[in-house]
């Protein structure tokens, strides 16, 4: 877990919570919010879901980065997570949340633009998620890897997205945790 040391971060995140009530809604909905890099104006970038399905992201001068919020398929079930799924060269960050829909759970997983990384995104889950995806290299390939808890008690593996792949069918594996 990240934690926040810079003291003026914490009071911009504060003070975006007090000014915005969408925000005050997600922080009371335990919605924490992601805080990366994802290109465009330089610095940090600070990503907050709400139940609206609106995905927000700010640049620390508290103005919105262009084509954000971003709506969403559905509304908003977990917390956004930052993590640099296409490894480019910069370490930029992509923005990742999952939603629901009906009955039917999403992947989303966004670049400063706004845009989804894939025409595969949303991806449609077939499992009940239960957490905000964490990225990591779980295969020792050089590329993030997500891994989102199911409510079956199983862990859910998305690995390597890559822009030359994007077209190909996106794999979710499941591994049995093991207690």
């Amino acid at each position: 877990m990240h934690v926040i040391k810079n003291r003026y971060l914490v009071l911009l995140l504060v003070s975006l919570m007090i000014i915005n009530p969408l925000l005050t809604t997600a922080a009371l909905a335990s919605f924490k919010p992601a805080v990366g890099e994802t290109g465009g104006l330089p610095g940090e970038k600070i990503a907050v879901s709400s139940f609206d399905g609106r995905l927000h992201l700010w640049n620390l001068d508290r103005t919105n980065v262009r084509n954000f919020p971003k709506e969403l398929k559905g509304y908003v079930t977990t917390s956004p997570t930052m993590v640099n799924v296409n490894n480019d060269r910069h370490g930029f960050k992509e923005i990742a949340v999952i939603t629901k829909d009906d009955n039917d759970y999403y992947l989303n997983i966004l670049r400063n633009s706004g845009s989804q990384v894939s025409r595969e995104f949303p991806l449609a889950l077939d499992f009940i998620p239960t957490a905000s995806p964490v990225g990591f290299d779980y295969d020792d390939s050089g590329r993030v890897d997500l891994i989102i808890g199911g409510e079956d008690g199983n862990l859910y593996l998305w690995n390597d997205m890559e822009e030359e792949t994007a077209n190909e069918k996106l794999i979710i594996t499941t591994m049995k945790l093991i207690v």
